[in-house]
């Protein structure tokens, strides 16, 4: 795995835009200031990209056509901490970017009251479901520049559907 930054994503194009020399990441991460950190696997594809803000780090885990099928985001707590606020997953039928396919979105409040919806993009019904949820494993470190291996976990217990 290897991290290359970047102003942010294209998600049309599926790709980074605006390189950033690691010191110039550096410093936007030590001000505060929004980029994107990109991680390339071994085969040197990209296998998902990382939007670093003050107050919040989005995930977004790639398929192999470049497409966002999975992507978390984390809150700032402001004590060190990160909440995992939300989680999407998405389910593609098929390899055709034409053809509907379904998300699951999954908002969690720091209580544990999680709201699931859940339906195919760009249609208006979707089941909403209002639960309960143990978020002591929404918790992660804030991470130091360079050091987001703890925000790329996949595995979080949230399936779609």
């Amino acid at each position: 795995m290897r991290y290359e930054y970047f102003n942010g994503w294209h998600r049309y194009y599926r790709e980074p835009n605006g390189p950033l020399s690691i010191e110039e990441a550096r410093a936007r991460h030590a001000a505060g200031v929004d980029f994107c950190t990109a991680v390339k696997g071994s085969a040197g594809n990209y296998e998902a990209f990382i939007m670093v803000c003050p107050n919040y780090f989005g995930i977004s885990f790639l398929d192999g056509l470049g497409r966002v099928y999975m992507a978390y985001g984390f809150q700032d707590a402001g004590d060190g901490r990160l909440f995992l606020s939300q989680a999407h997953v998405g389910d593609f039928s098929s390899d055709d970017d034409h053809d509907p396919y379904t998300v699951t979105s999954h908002y969690f409040k720091k209580t544990g009251a999680t709201t699931i919806v859940h339906g195919l993009v760009g249609h208006s019904q979707r089941e909403k479901i209002e639960t309960q949820r143990d978020v002591k494993a929404n918790w992660e470190m804030r991470p130091t520049f360079g050091n987001y291996e703890n925000l790329l976990v996949k595995e979080r217990g949230i399936r779609a559907s």
